[in-house]
C-alpha cells in the first residue's frame, strides 16, 4: 500500500472513531438508581477491606489469598 493511501486509511479510522465517539456521547441514557447508590459504599467498603487484607475476588466471589501480597511480618 503506498503512502497516500495510508494516510488516507489512517484518516478515515480517525473519523468514523471520532463519529462513533460523538454518537456514544450525545446517548444521555446514564442515569443511576436508587439500588445504584446503595450499592456503590458497600462495593467501596469490599474493596478496602479486601486490599488490606491481600485477599483478591474470585470469579465466584470468594475470597483467595492473592500470592504476591505484602504480607505484615509477625512479632
Amino acid at each position: 500500500m503506498s503512502k497516500a493511501n495510508s494516510v488516507i486509511a489512517l484518516l478515515l479510522c480517525v473519523l468514523v472513531g471520532e463519529l462513533a465517539w460523538s454518537y456514544a456521547q450525545s446517548q444521555n441514557n446514564a442515569t443511576l438508581t436508587g439500588q445504584d447508590y446503595a450499592d456503590i459504599p458497600q462495593l467501596y467498603a469490599k474493596v478496602g477491606i479486601e486490599k488490606s487484607s491481600g485477599m483478591t475476588p474470585r470469579r465466584t466471589g470468594s475470597l483467595r489469598a492473592c500470592p504476591n501480597a505484602s504480607r505484615p511480618e509477625s512479632p
